[in-house]
């Protein structure tokens, strides 16, 4: 069956990310991390997955993965004659015509990882973050975005967290419909409820985060954010350790913070009023289709997560990239 064509008007929002860190819980995996190679069963395709740590920082550590499953066709591509070729998914490996290269799948790249990196390498990441909800324990809709790995490579100079020198280098980019901003005085942060359009008009929401404190004049421009603007923010890809203080003295950390901060946007992408609050009604189809995904439930299609999420310093095309990749995405 052929695919329908989307004719609505919500516009794909696009995001990047680019992480400089050290891998952990690869080699040696734990909860829910490590590489998986599953396959074919019944009418489920195989699959694989890897998931590990990239610490950042000496406090941050996000955490990274790709999955891909086996497909009817991968697909090869000649820069100079800029033409795809689809290839039979059991022949990717095999030589091609003059001119084409194979594009890395999903599928092969969790695999190479497994096979070219454990934990304690030094690893460039660049990737794109997807956003979806979950149900937890107690039936409670709630967000999540995933870091999905679009490209590694090793670093030319190891990283050491300790000098005196050391700049973290974590950053995402986010294209943005904004729902609600929402001030929180007590902890000097604001909470941008937005949601992320996809691939044929689908949309998730996602929240972001933006410190007062240290961003006065961008926390002011965000104060004046409605409903329906769209925007392009910059931030840092957080995951920290939270650290108290016990009555003997000692530090234990045993939460984590995890947000995504924005600390800046791009105000040539702001669009003022682009959507209106109808533009954003699932069809009874999307709803069903997230019931058997397992995305939502018929009780809490309609609840939104509070939680807030934060990243990044400084914006991804002014980073200090000490890693050159050779290629672009």
């Amino acid at each position: 069956m052929a695919k329908q064509e989307y004719k609505g008007i919500l516009q794909e929002q696009k995001g990047s990310f680019r992480l400089r860190g050290r891998i952990q819980g690869l080699t040696e995996p734990r909860k829910s991390l490590g590489f998986e190679d599953v396959p074919e069963k019944a009418d489920k395709r195989a699959y694989r997955k890897i998931r590990f740590i990239l610490q950042t920082s000496d406090s941050n550590s996000p955490v990274v993965e790709v999955f891909g499953c086996t497909q009817d066709n991968a697909y090869a591509y000649n820069k100079e004659k800029e033409k795809a070729l689809a290839v039979d998914w059991n022949k990717r490996n095999n030589p091609l015509p003059k001119g084409y290269e194979i594009i890395e799948t999903d599928y092969d790249l969790a695999k190479r990882i497994n096979d070219d990196f454990k934990d304690g390498m030094d690893v460039v990441i660049i990737g794109k973050p997807s956003y979806s909800t979950y149900q937890n324990k107690d039936g409670v809709t709630k967000e999540q975005y995933t870091l999905n790995i679009s490209k590694v490579q090793q670093c030319t100079n190891p990283i050491n967290f300790s000098d005196e020198k050391f700049k973290e280098e974590n950053n995402f980019t986010q294209e943005i419909t904004i729902r609600e901003v929402r001030e929180d005085k007590k902890e000097q942060r604001l909470y941008i409820y937005a949601y992320i359009i996809g691939y044929a008009g689908r949309f998730e929401p996602a929240t972001f985060r933006v410190n007062i404190e240290t961003n006065p004049m961008f926390a002011k421009v965000v104060k004046g954010f409605k409903f329906g603007d769209v925007v392009k923010v910059n931030g840092i890809i957080e995951n920290r350790v939270v650290v108290q203080n016990t009555d003997w003295g000692t530090q234990v950390g045993s939460n984590f913070d995890k947000c995504l901060l924005v600390t800046g946007a791009d105000p040539k992408s702001y669009i003022k009023k682009k959507y209106k609050n109808t533009d954003f009604v699932k069809t009874q189809k999307q709803q069903a289709e997230d019931i058997f995904n397992g995305n939502a439930s018929q009780d809490n299609l309609s609840q939104e997560d509070d939680n807030g999420w934060g990243t990044s310093e400084e914006n991804m095309e002014n980073s200090n990239n000490n890693e050159v990749f050779p290629f672009q995405l």
